[in-house]
């Protein structure tokens, strides 16, 4: 899946259509003081050497976000794309 680099969007800030600079969403770091990592570390102890949480089936495509920034008051905000076989390829137009 092919996107553009820049594209134009409309931004919920300046409420208009505008230039916007593409990137591709990344994960932030998990924080390990967070309670539900807290309580999965927690749950996880009483099984011996047997894994808890793992799942069986994996998915083979994976859905995500691309991170939109507006080039005239430069907040960004998220655009979701759907599920997919191949990641979307930032192209120069």
């Amino acid at each position: 899946m092919k996107h553009p680099e820049e594209t134009q969007a409309y931004c919920p800030y300046c409420k208009k259509h505008s230039k916007h600079k593409v990137k591709k969403d990344k994960k932030g770091k998990a924080s390990t003081m967070a309670w539900g990592t807290r309580q999965y570390e927690r749950v996880k102890k009483g099984h011996g050497s047997k894994r808890r949480g793992e799942k069986s089936i994996m998915k083979v495509n994976k859905g995500g976000n691309l991170k939109l920034t507006c080039s005239e008051c430069g907040k960004s905000h998220l655009r979701g794309y759907a599920r997919s076989k191949k990641e979307p390829e930032l192209t120069s137009a």
